[in-house]
This record gives structure tokens, sequence and C-alpha cells, in this order.
């Protein structure tokens, strides 16, 4: 199942855990200091294919 689903994946595969902690570890760190209101989207390329141009 999860093949499946890699497969709708733009970048082709699941994302990880540990790519997912990342970005968290990010936000949490002084390098995000001056972020403030920013999304930061952790979904392998998924939300264009919700984008209507």
């Amino acid at each position: 199942m999860k093949d499946g689903i890699a497969r709708g994946v733009p970048i082709g595969r699941m994302i990880s855990p540990e790519e997912i902690a990342q970005s968290v570890l990010y936000l949490a760190s002084p390098v995000s200091s001056a972020q403030i209101g920013t999304e930061i989207i952790v979904d392998g390329g998924m939300l264009i294919f919700t984008l209507s141009f």
C-alpha cells in the first residue's frame, strides 16, 4: 500500500519522520528567530496537486 501512495507523491517516496523532525527542529532553533507567520509545508510536493491555476 505504501508503494502505491509513494508513487502518487511528486518526489516519489514517503516523507520520513526524520524529515518532519528536521523541520520542527529548525523552527525551534535560534536560526528561525526572524520567521513570523510562516508555514513550512513538508509534503513531498503534494500541495502542488491541490492548487488550481
